[in-house]
């Protein structure tokens, strides 16, 4: 039987790989989390405060995010839509950018970008007025 003393057992292969391991993922999830990246998805165009009018625009714009990842991973992408206030348009033809404003986002998630960020709206008074 071997006589193992304490600093052959420290200094063994097996607790050096261990120990490099757990430092290793430890560093690897901690710059990961706060990494800035950005993800891309279809958001409908809601159009709020509609009265009567029959309003048409395009139904979704794609919308490019970017956040730390951790923030992002959390985000439910089926929840984000383009608001577009009706009170706001004319009748006829208009012309809205889409902006930051218009998604109701946390502070802490970006739009980078927005396709299309301009969009056509035509607001046509109902039928019965």
């Amino acid at each position: 039987m071997k006589n193992l003393s304490i600093k052959n057992l420290l200094w063994s292969n097996l607790t050096i790989k261990s120990c490099s391991f757990i430092v290793g993922f430890g560093l690897w999830s901690f710059l990961s989390q706060s990494q800035r990246c950005s993800i891309s998805c279809l958001a409908p165009i809601c159009i709020i405060h509609k009265n009567t009018q029959n309003i048409s625009c395009p139904p979704y714009a794609e919308v490019t995010l970017a956040g730390q990842r951790s923030h992002l991973s959390k985000l439910d992408l089926s929840s984000v839509a383009i608001h577009i206030d009706a009170h706001k348009l004319q009748e006829g033809k208009n012309i809205t950018i889409i902006a930051e404003k218009d998604l109701l986002l946390p502070s802490y998630i970006n739009m980078l970008d927005c396709n299309p960020r301009i969009v056509e709206l035509i607001v046509e008074p109902s039928k019965g007025t």
